[in-house]
């Protein structure tokens, strides 16, 4: 297991005076990179083979968000890499030792140069052989398939704001665009207030399908669907689902 330790900062904050979703994320991303990096295997080492980890989903249980100077210990681990995936577990806890956030994540290996995740080579397993055995937030997924039709909002081009090192939107930004979508089109009038509510539930349940990259200058089209005591938010670039983002009241 991989310990990161942190501290909220104020840049870190959403107008609740709580870490932002977007700041949570980065938080699990960050513990995620530097696990990496400490075994041995970084993001630069990956890229001089041609190599990198891509994220395929998300499932993270909010239970609780820190707020202002609170410190937080994110905990990290991958318990087995078989095939062509491997899912990679995490936690943040608090000084007391309670548990915040559950999380756990689903991962490809990619090559770069032909554009396709690969069967995990044998070597990289290597870098995480001392890891134990730890349990998934959910048994499965649900692929999001609507059952009635959605509201189709004002399309958002991908900005520089948007991409990470590996040229595409990064993770964390699907959740914040997904959420700044609903928010505006509850003040328009286009969808019920609860659904912008709901993405700002407390506990909540955050899950994301990653299905296809989208780049710079590209234009997602996002279409939100009422899901039970949820929403769904379906950015879609103009032939192919780009990513799906799920907030679901617990």
């Amino acid at each position: 297991m991989y310990t990161m330790d942190a501290r909220v900062r104020y840049s870190e904050l959403d107008a609740t005076g709580h870490l932002s979703t977007v700041g949570l994320m980065n938080f699990l991303q960050d513990a995620a990179i530097f696990h990496c990096e400490d075994v041995g295997r970084s993001v630069a080492s990956l890229a001089e083979d041609g190599f990198a980890w891509y994220v395929l989903t998300w499932d993270i249980k909010i239970h609780a968000l820190p707020q202002l100077s609170d410190r937080v210990h994110v905990r990290t681990w991958v318990p087995a890499m078989r095939g062509l995936v491997c899912n990679r577990f995490a936690q943040i806890v608090d000084d007391e030792g309670n548990v915040l956030v559950d999380a756990t994540s689903t991962w490809v290996f990619f090559d770069v140069e032909r554009g396709r995740a690969i069967r995990i080579p044998d070597e990289e397993t290597t870098y995480f052989a001392d890891e134990f055995e730890g349990t998934a937030v959910r048994k499965g997924r649900r692929s999001f398939k609507p059952q009635a039709d959605g509201v189709t909002t004002e399309p958002v081009t991908v900005g520089v704001q948007h991409i990470d090192t590996n040229f595409h939107v990064n993770n964390a930004q699907y959740i914040r665009i997904a959420r700044e979508v609903v928010a505006e089109a509850a003040h328009a009038g286009l969808v019920p207030a609860e659904l912008a509510k709901a993405t700002r539930a407390l506990p909540l349940n955050l899950a994301v399908e990653y299905r296809n990259m989208a780049r710079l200058d590209d234009v997602l089209t996002p279409t939100i669907y009422q899901e039970g005591d949820g929403v769904v938010v379906s950015l879609d670039l103009p032939d192919k689902v780009s990513a799906v983002v799920r907030f679901e009241r617990i």
